[in-house]
C-alpha cells in the first residue's frame, strides 16, 4: 500500500512526524518555563546552533530511512535498523575516544552476524527481502543518526533533564523546517 501512495514517504517523514513531535513537545516546554519555572533563564541561553545541528542530523536520518522502508521487507527493515549499534560504536570510538571491553565487542559481533545472515541472500538476489540498493540506503541512514547521537553525547553530556525537553522541541521544529526543504 505504501508504494502506491504518491509522495507517501515525504508526507510521513516531513510533515506528520515533525508536526506530531512539535505538538507534543512545546506544550510541555511552555508549562515548564512559565508555570513551574523549572527551566531557568541560564538553560534558555544554551546556544541555538547546537539545536540546528541536531535537527539537521536527525531529519536527514529520518528522510533517508523513510524512503527505502516501503521498498524493503519488514524483517530486513528491523534487522538493518539494528546496525545503528555498529555505526554508533565506530563513531564513538573515533570521535569520543571511547574504548570497549571484550563483552561489548562480542555483543557487537553477534549483532553484525545476525545482520549478515539476514541480508546476505538479498545481495545474491535469492530472496524477496528487497534490492541491495535499498538495503544499503537503509544502512546509510544510520550514519547521520549515529553522528547525532555522538554530537548529543559530546555537547549535552552535562545538560539537565529540563534542557533536554527544550532540545526535543527545538530539534523537531528545526527538523520539520529542514524536512520541508527536501
Amino acid at each position: 500500500m505504501a508504494t502506491k501512495m504518491i509522495n507517501y514517504e515525504i508526507i510521513l517523514a516531513s510533515v506528520l512526524l515533525s508536526l506530531s513531535f512539535t505538538l507534543i513537545s512545546w506544550p510541555v516546554v511552555f508549562v515548564k518555563i512559565f508555570i513551574t519555572k523549572s527551566i531557568s533563564k541560564e538553560q534558555l541561553q544554551f546556544p541555538i546552533y547546537k539545536f540546528i545541528v541536531m535537527g539537521v542530523l536527525d531529519s536527514a536520518s529520518n528522510v533517508l530511512v523513510t524512503i527505502p522502508a516501503a521498498l524493503v521487507s519488514g524483517p530486513v527493515n528491523v534487522v538493518v535498523a539494528q546496525s545503528i549499534v555498529l555505526v554508533n560504536v565506530v563513531a564513538s570510538f573515533f570521535f569520543l575516544r571511547l574504548r570497549y571491553g571484550i563483552f561489548h565487542v562480542l555483543g557487537l559481533a553477534a549483532v553484525c552476524a545476525g545482520i549478515a545472515v539476514k541480508i546476505y541472500p538479498s545481495f545474491l538476489g535469492k530472496t524477496q527481502g528487497g534490492s541491495w540498493f535499498w538495503i544499503l540506503l537503509l544502512f546509510v541512514s544510520n550514519i547521520p543518526m549515529a553522528a547525532s547521537n555522538v554530537y548529543k553525547e559530546k555537547y549535552l553530556k552535562d545538560a539537565v533533564s529540563s534542557l533536554l525537553l527544550i532540545i526535543g522541541a527545538d530539534t523537531w521544529i528545526i527538523g520539520a523546517t529542514d524536512d520541508w526543504c527536501y
